[in-house]
Parts: structure tokens; C-alpha cells; sequence
């Protein structure tokens, strides 16, 4: 599992996983090169590799003193690549990070019509704290 820290390589990242999204991050974000630089400046990031490929990623937001908690805002693995853990190894290195940093809750927001996102933060935990519109859950988890 590999950090990734520079605007380019996350850059990358984001147009190679675009549409793994739904809707895609160019339709939600204003820019991707803008929205990289964002992650590398204020989130942490860490992407599966298999040979010697990136197959999936993980970016979160962790708190500071004015927010007590941390935040998963995106978490994907390419299709080929789902069924086999690798969300799981993310989300467990995630998690990890937020441990040792003391932080005690992990927030998220998802998609209504992402069943498998949804079942797999439920097998992990979270709990679905509200909604946030017509289309989203707001999900939670206590470390």
C-alpha cells in the first residue's frame, strides 16, 4: 500500500478512476487537477497496487481541533479488482491511520442507489445517521 502525496500522481489517480464514481468525480468536483491539489494539501491517501498497477484508493480527511472526527470521502477499486479484499485492506489501513491519531468517529456520506458501498460500510461498523437529500446517507462509526 503506497501514500500518494504529489498533485501529479493523485491527479492521475482521479482521471484513471472518473468513472468508477457514480456520478462521475468530473461531474462532482469543479476540477480534477484543482480537486488533487485539495486531497494532497488536506487529505491522506493510500492506493492498492497489483502488479505493479493501481487497483483502488483511499482519501480521508483526518480532524483537528475545531472537528473531533475523521472523514472517508472517496474509496474505489476498479472493477476487476472488487471481490477480492482490497477495499477492505484500504479501509483497515485507513482506519489504522485514524487510531493513531486518537480520533474516536469516522463519517462518510453515500449514495443511496450504491447498495454495495452501503453493505460493506454496515459490515464495518457504520451506521446511517441521517439523510443528507433525495440521493445520499450520511453513515457513521465510533472507533
Amino acid at each position: 500500500m503506497n501514500e500518494i502525496s504529489d498533485v501529479d500522481t493523485m491527479y492521475q489517480l482521479l482521471i484513471k478512476f472518473d468513472t468508477v464514481f457514480s456520478p462521475s468525480l468530473s461531474e462532482k468536483a469543479r476540477g480534477l487537477k484543482d480537486y488533487a491539489e485539495k486531497l494532497v494539501n488536506n487529505a491522506v491517501t493510500y492506493a492498492a497496487i497489483k502488479d505493479c498497477e493501481v487497483v483502488g484508493f483511499i482519501s480521508f480527511y483526518l480532524g483537528d481541533e475545531k472537528q473531533a472526527y475523521a472523514y472517508i470521502t472517496l474509496l474505489a477499486v476498479v472493477p476487476e479488482y472488487q471481490g477480492r479484499k482490497n477495499a477492505q485492506a484500504l479501509f483497515d489501513r485507513c482506519i489504522e491511520k485514524i487510531r493513531e491519531v486518537k480520533i474516536n468517529t469516522v463519517e462518510l456520506e453515500v449514495e443511496k442507489n450504491n447498495v454495495s458501498a452501503i453493505s460493506f460500510y454496515k459490515k464495518n461498523d457504520f451506521k446511517i445517521i441521517e439523510e443528507t437529500s433525495d440521493n445520499n446517507f450520511y453513515m457513521q462509526k465510533q472507533l
